[in-house]
């Protein structure tokens, strides 16, 4: 097994893009991260869980790498919920540590909020299995709950401690290159 390394990374601005599609979102923080590793990507992996409802389009591999230029590589997109992202840096992590590539682009993208909230809605649910939690019209944030008050029943986690883990995520969504570290309460039971 090879040794794996991120050379590069890029991102764009968090938030209601209207003026930009789902092809200039993927475009923009893929040429950075391709720019910021100076070498270009023998394989492309694109997180992506919801493009076929929020947006009309499948086979999003194909049509992004297009989009950059890059159409002759392989490219698949990778749709595992909100596991997504993790899922294709795992697949990325794998082609490289298996020998497949040399390099290995590892993106993600989402469009969500063009829609109406209601369709935002519905298509989380469809995250869920269809036959127990989408039937009962629960989404994956209400699942979340559900798990995190089992775990606060289970092991004593306060309210605050789950909140200061929200705290740490919204620090690295602002700032995912920052080496920001904030403190989270300590629990011996968690």
């Amino acid at each position: 097994m090879r040794d794996v390394a991120v050379l590069g990374v890029g991102q764009t601005k968090f938030g209601e893009l209207w003026d930009k599609s789902l092809r200039d979102l993927f475009a923009e923080a893929s040429l950075q991260a391709i720019d910021e590793a100076g070498v270009q990507p023998q394989m492309i992996y694109v997180a992506n869980a919801g493009g076929g409802l929020y947006n009309g389009q499948q086979h999003l591999g194909a049509l992004l790498a297009d989009h950059i230029g890059l159409s002759s590589l392989e490219a698949i997109r990778i749709e595992a919920a909100d596991a997504s992202g993790g899922v294709a840096l795992r697949q990325g992590w794998a082609a490289v540590a298996g020998g497949l590539a040399d390099y290995v682009l590892v993106t993600g993208v989402e469009k969500m909020t063009d829609l109406e909230s209601d369709y935002q809605g519905y298509v989380q649910t469809t995250f869920t299995d269809q036959d127990v939690e989408g039937f009962s019209g629960l989404n994956l944030t209400a699942l979340y709950a559900l798990v995190a008050r089992q775990h606060m029943a289970a092991f004593g986690t306060t309210r605050e401690q789950i909140a200061a883990a929200t705290v740490q995520a919204h620090a690295h969504a602002r700032h995912p290159l920052c080496h920001c570290r904030p403190s989270l309460p300590t629990s011996d039971k968690a």
